[in-house]
């Protein structure tokens, strides 16, 4: 039982956000698909346009020779809306943690799963989706205090595989100083 909760939830890697990322170093590292989350990872939740922050993080993402793509579970005008102020693609209604999106986007870049990396900030949807697909799980520290309820239902059952793994999120965590974030080297 350990093993199938460690396999489906346990992150690759975490990070304090997207801006902390090195892509420059997962791209020498092989990957070229960067699939990206869209509430509280790259926006606030309901944004429909992206702000400074979110352009910048798939600027940076291009910069390094990547593809980015934003996965999401909103709904489609949304997740079009936000994906068309950046000018990149998006699977939007992709049902993480259902690998159909990040398969979709596989086959439409040419790129395969171990080419590519998900980062988001859930476990239940984003790094399982991503564990599932066989491509990088990165987790990021949520941008944003304010979620619906249903998001703070699944942080109430992410706590458990949180402490299993030794994370701590600043929002669920004793601070900053709690922080327990396995970056990669880039």
């Amino acid at each position: 039982m350990r093993h199938i909760i460690e396999e489906n939830f346990k992150p690759d890697a975490c990070y304090a956000g997207l801006d902390r990322i090195q892509f420059a170093g997962l791209y020498r590292r092989g990957y070229r698909l960067a699939l990206l989350d869209l509430d509280n990872t790259l926006s606030a939740h309901g944004s429909y346009e992206a702000d400074d922050y979110a352009r910048q993080c798939v600027e940076r993402i291009h910069n390094a020779g990547m593809t980015c793509w934003i996965i999401t579970n909103a709904a489609r005008k949304r997740g079009e809306a936000y994906a068309r102020s950046l000018g990149i693609p998006v699977i939007a209604m992709a049902g993480k943690p259902n690998r159909r999106g990040v398969r979709q986007a596989c086959e439409a870049t040419g790129f395969t799963e171990e080419q590519t990396f998900l980062a988001g900030d859930q476990l239940l949807t984003d790094i399982w989706c991503a564990r599932r697909s066989g491509c990088l799980a990165i987790l990021v520290e949520p941008r944003f205090k304010e979620e619906a309820w249903n998001i703070r239902m699944k942080r109430w059952l992410e706590k458990p595989l949180f402490h299993r793994f030794h994370l701590c999120r600043v929002s669920v965590g004793n601070g900053a100083a709690a922080e327990k974030w396995r970056e990669i080297d880039a």
